[in-house]
């Protein structure tokens, strides 16, 4: 699955516009509220809960 598609359909889950996430060397990040959701297996994972939020003096 080549990454170009997946960064054109993969939005936050958690943000209320759904902006794009854009893909990290870890995973993936929301530019708005900044939780960047793992990769597992090849599979982004876009579950809230798993989603790693910055601490606010990282934003």
């Amino acid at each position: 699955m080549p990454n170009e598609w997946l960064a054109e359909i993969l939005a936050c889950p958690a943000c209320e516009n759904r902006p794009k996430l854009q893909q990290t060397a870890n995973g993936w990040k929301c530019p708005e509220c900044g939780r960047e959701y793992p990769v597992i297996d090849g599979i982004p994972h876009l579950v809230i809960k798993e989603g790693l939020t910055p601490s606010p003096k990282q934003k």
